[in-house]
């Protein structure tokens, strides 16, 4: 499942990885008008920040991180292929409206969508979509406010789409997360401890020092993080959510997983220690 896609994704992704709480299920897809080295059209099935399935134009396979057989994942595989198929062609034919819209005639131009579903404690929610062409947002429809406001008219959907993201996207997507949940659970459920370093450098010119803490290789992907000094608290940090393209990005250059490292940093003062510790 080591395809090439475009090196960039430029919005980002929410990722909940405590698997009893909040999961979510994404397709990260790009379509390229212009000679590049990476396929027409690629995309990215993510199970919060596991990478479960891909697909590119080329192969027009749906490649999957564990491969299942009988009647019901041949099915599914199926059921993929067509989803797959069917994001290709419309992101195929939106891109070619923005062309128009621009008078582009050469050049590599990409448009990018991000759609999606969450489960939180069990409750589903709507489908969910940003979009965006040559790194302009160009329509989302999001929780926020379930209604959408494209850049340019000709994104506008039509009645006929609203319905099919109603009654037959988002009940495939939200059964689609459930059986990959039950797959991945292992993986979601595991418990890796952080490793915690001080890195202490000293300024050349001030002659003052910075001390750093350091904790990287956690999983879950959040973190409670805490610098003291003389037992006062200097920061507590809970990681950000990571990025889709901080996700992709290590992903592509074969990695198996994707650590975020968590930096907070202080001033040291003589005569005073500095101690750090996360949970």
């Amino acid at each position: 499942m080591n395809g090439m896609c475009s090196p960039t994704f430029l919005l980002l992704l929410r990722v909940a990885t405590v698997y009893t709480g909040s999961h979510s299920l994404w397709v990260l897809a790009t379509f390229i008008h212009g000679q590049t080295q990476f396929p027409e059209f690629c995309a990215v099935l993510m199970l919060d920040d596991v990478q479960v399935q891909y697909y590119d134009n080329i192969n027009k396979v749906v490649s999957q991180r564990q491969q299942s057989s009988g009647d019901e994942e041949n099915d599914a595989r199926l059921d993929h292929l067509s989803i797959m198929a069917d994001l290709y062609h419309s992101m195929k034919r939106r891109s070619q409206l923005l062309k128009l819209r621009f008078n582009y005639t050469e050049g590599v131009h990409v448009y990018q969508r991000m759609s999606g579903c969450e489960l939180n404690d069990g409750n589903p929610s709507p489908i969910m979509e940003w979009s965006a062409f040559d790194g302009t947002e160009t329509a989302r429809y999001y929780k926020l406010n379930y209604s959408l406001n494209p850049l340019w008219p000709e994104l506008m959907w039509s009645e006929l789409k609203f319905a099919a993201y109603t009654y037959i996207y988002q009940p495939f997507c939200i059964k689609t997360l459930k059986q990959h949940l039950m797959k991945e659970k292992n993986v979601l459920m595991r418990k890796e401890r952080p490793r915690v370093r001080l890195i202490q450098k000293t300024d050349r010119d001030t002659g003052g020092v910075t001390v750093s803490c350091l904790a990287t290789g956690f999983y879950p992907r959040h973190i409670n993080l805490t610098m003291l000094r003389d037992v006062l608290v200097l920061a507590v940090v809970l990681s950000p959510f990571i990025t889709a393209f901080i996700i992709y990005k290590r992903r592509h250059r074969g990695s198996q997983t994707s650590l975020q490292p968590v930096y907070t940093e202080a001033q040291r003062t003589e005569d005073s220690t500095t101690t750090s510790h996360s949970t």
